[in-house]
């Protein structure tokens, strides 16, 4: 549980800490020993842990500005907090007379979840010194079949695509939206949102920003099946009719980039010209397994190079590129 007054002094020591005009590795120790460790409790130990990280973060702290510095500093004092409830916990679960001492208390270590809320703040201060650090993120789609392209990008077992996935199911339910990533944020976790760029978006962009704290928006220009390669949307409608119709479709990539070039949602147009209504998470089916495969020959090219052919220029790669990034 926060001790808000401690937390307040806390504040006040950093801020004043930091206005030094010049600090020193020693300074730095000085710090750590005399404002996180704890006065009474295993002194050894967490002066050796003032000890060491001012060795190993001193040249780091030196190059921060005095914004992130706060940041870093609120992350070192958790981690004192975190060591020294591991150096408890440790003797306390492995203490010989353990059955005694914690006799008529089988749910002891209950406690221990206590450590949620420091790791938390953790790896939150953390990612507001450089979104890189962050060690969690979490996905947030518009629609059902962003989540299962995904989810099949993910099988693959990629590590662009170590995050957590969530559905939010269209634009309507923005108050629980605005909860959900105020409640992941606290936690945190780097928030990533796509959406389609249809006419709705600019209020709920608006409204999302002026109330949370994104990390970043991901946009597509019409919505998500528009922003596949046309020789990726042929295969993958090739496919669909082949394992889902048990017909074959004839269609090149010619009508395919026609019907692109509508600047319509592509499952519409489609519709609209073959009278087929295409199930759309069945297609992310299809797609993300497509995708997958170009990412397992060609990966580095479409993720990492700079100069890379035009096929992986469209607009889903340049999502993908996004979202690697902050990895």
């Amino acid at each position: 549980m926060l001790n808000y007054e401690y937390e307040f002094e806390l504040d006040k020591y950093i801020k004043q800490f930091i206005r030094q005009k010049q600090t020193t590795e020693e300074d730095l120790f000085k710090f750590f020993k005399e404002t996180f460790a704890h006065p009474d409790k295993e002194k050894e130990f967490t002066h050796k842990i003032a000890k060491n990280l001012s060795k190993i973060t001193y040249s780091f702290y030196s190059t921060l500005s005095n914004r992130k510095k706060i940041h870093f500093l609120k992350a070192i004092s958790k981690l004192f907090y975190v060591a020294l409830s591991i150096a408890y916990w440790d003797y306390n679960l492995s203490r010989e007379d353990a059955d005694w001492w914690w006799q008529g208390n089988p749910h002891f270590f209950v406690s221990i979840s206590n450590l949620i809320e420091p790791l938390e703040a953790i790896r939150r201060e953390m990612g507001k010194v450089n979104k890189r650090y962050l060690r969690k993120r979490i996905l947030l789609v518009e629609g059902q079949s962003e989540e299962q392209f995904f989810r099949v990008l993910q099988d693959t077992g990629h590590l662009l695509f170590d995050f957590d996935l969530f559905c939010y199911r269209g634009k309507g339910e923005i108050q629980n939206l605005i909860h959900l990533i105020n409640e992941k944020s606290r936690q945190g976790v780097g928030v990533f949102l796509s959406y389609d760029k249809d006419g709705q978006n600019g209020n709920f962009l608006r409204e999302i920003k002026k109330k949370c704290k994104i990390y970043k928006t991901l946009g597509f220009k019409i919505d998500f099946e528009s922003s596949f390669p046309p020789l990726i949307l042929q295969q993958a409608l090739k496919l669909y009719f082949r394992n889902y119709l048990n017909r074959e479709l004839d269609i090149e990539t010619s009508s395919i980039r026609r019907l692109l070039r509508k600047k319509m949602p592509f499952l519409k147009v489609f519709k609209y010209q073959y009278r087929e209504d295409i199930k759309k998470r069945k297609l992310a089916f299809i797609l993300g397994k497509l995708i997958a495969r170009e990412l397992e020959f060609h990966g580095q090219e479409i993720v990492y190079d700079k100069r890379r052919s035009k096929k992986y220029q469209a607009e889903i790669y340049s999502f993908l590129r996004d979202l690697s990034k902050y990895y």
